[in-house]
């Protein structure tokens, strides 16, 4: 187990120049991940060691270009530990895709009046932009819906991996190779011992969004024994995460996934993922 801070910001395109200059001065080239062109240009993302010193200067740097640096503390685990687990949090480790467009269309039909949590997507989902290059898997910014190659969601289908639905994507101006993922099962609420920053900016209608993870510390979800029993091969927090002000359409849910389908997740080889032990008491 490895405790890592994952920074990325967005610099302008006439910042690129400087920021090449910076990364090479301070031995950060080798890992980094930075866009000098396209539609990404200026994009840059690196994660190290939690007390390694080129962080302050990559956070200075972005300060000093008048931004705010995006900043996730990830502890991240041998293969060898999370075998020891049942459940597991599935993180995406990417830049993320662009949000849908303005033409997506959604219902609100059971979702908070306040802040949108609840709010599901009427297909097909409509990225403006692909960016999924040679991924198999990743997700929106903002919801963090997923989407996957259709050849991967066939291969879930044959392994009979449960409670996930596959809907149309439209991703860029690729409308055949990809689908949107519908998780069906939501468990019940997280153990009030879990290390999240709980309802962050509260949500006073449904009491359920703005819950936020550490940035500066170790994340931990615990649930009750009671919600075993209550677990399929994927599943949502009932829990929503991440900003829901702006947007109004209540932030995202966690993704937790059983051994199983982590297993086949390794065995088909999809890239950019971490997960997070889900431990029970």
């Amino acid at each position: 187990m490895k405790d890592f801070i994952f920074i990325a910001h967005n610099f302008s395109k006439e910042e690129v120049t400087h920021i090449e200059k910076f990364l090479q001065k301070n031995d950060l080239t080798s890992v980094v991940n930075f866009h000098k062109d396209g539609i990404l240009a200026g994009s840059c993302s690196m994660r190290l060691l939690k007390d390694d010193i080129r962080l302050t200067l990559f956070i200075k740097e972005i300060e000093r270009s008048g931004g705010k640096p995006l900043i996730r503390y990830d502890r991240v685990y041998t293969p060898k530990e999370l075998n020891n687990f049942d459940y597991l949090v599935l993180l995406i480790r990417t830049a993320r895709l662009n949000n849908p467009g303005r033409i997506q269309k959604y219902d609100f039909s059971e979702a908070c009046k306040e802040c949108g949590a609840g709010v599901t997507l009427i297909p097909p989902l409509d990225l403006p932009l692909n960016s999924m290059g040679k991924k198999l898997l990743d997700c929106t910014a903002h919801n963090e819906w997923l989407v996957l190659r259709k050849q991967l969601a066939d291969k879930i289908i044959k392994a009979h991996l449960i409670d996930i639905s596959f809907y149309p994507a439209k991703v860029g101006k690729n409308e055949s190779d990809y689908v949107w993922v519908k998780i069906e099962n939501v468990l019940p609420k997280l153990h009030t011992t879990s290390q999240i920053m709980f309802n962050h900016t509260k949500c006073n209608t449904c009491m359920n969004s703005g819950n936020y993870d550490f940035y500066d510390r170790p994340n931990i979800y615990f649930y009750s024994t009671e919600t075993i029993s209550k677990m399929k091969d994927f599943n949502l927090t009932q829990e929503f995460f991440g900003d829901w002000e702006y947007s109004k359409l209540g932030g995202s849910r966690k993704i937790i996934i059983s051994q199983a389908t982590r297993q086949f997740l390794i065995k088909e080889k999809v890239k950019y993922l971490d997960y997070a032990p889900i431990e029970f008491i």
